[in-house]
């Protein structure tokens, strides 16, 4: 199940986390990936991003956190979901709700910079119909795909 966060959905979120940060994947994203509180903090409690969760059971197994960019360009932020759960479409149903939660807002773009050491995530978003943007291809570091929303 797909659904907006709530503030009790902090703990399986940060827990989500906590596992990525010393999983194998860690080192693909070393130099994004933070302590728990930094988290919390920044991204949970002080700035009210616009964030969806995947749920399995009663357990989190991964989010989508977005927030306005610029004029009328909505950006997905951080997108995750438990390796565990991957291949279920969790992270394609997570990304279909942030888009038409910024559909519904008047956003007329949606982008996302992924990460070149994450080719499953690139083939997602050309799967999902997305596109990468020629101009902001930046090797050994990320693309930037994106979507208009109609």
């Amino acid at each position: 199940m797909i659904r907006p966060y709530n503030e009790s959905d902090i703990e399986g979120i940060v827990e989500l986390l906590d596992n990525l940060s010393i999983s194998e994947e860690a080192g693909r994203f070393e130099d994004c990936l933070f302590d728990a509180d930094t988290y919390r903090e920044v991204y949970f409690v002080k700035k009210s991003y616009s964030i969806y969760v995947a749920v399995k059971g009663n357990k989190i197994i991964g989010f989508v956190l977005g927030d306005h960019y610029c004029n009328d360009v909505f950006a997905i932020l951080m997108l995750y979901v438990h390796p565990a759960y991957r291949r279920e479409y969790f992270a394609l149903r997570l990304k279909e709700a942030i888009t038409n939660y910024a559909k519904e807002n008047g956003y007329k773009e949606i982008i996302s910079q992924v990460r070149t050491n994450n080719p499953e995530s690139i083939r997602m978003n050309k799967r999902a119909g997305w596109e990468i943007a020629p101009d902001k291809v930046y090797p050994g570091y990320y693309v930037e795909c994106r979507k208009e929303l109609k």
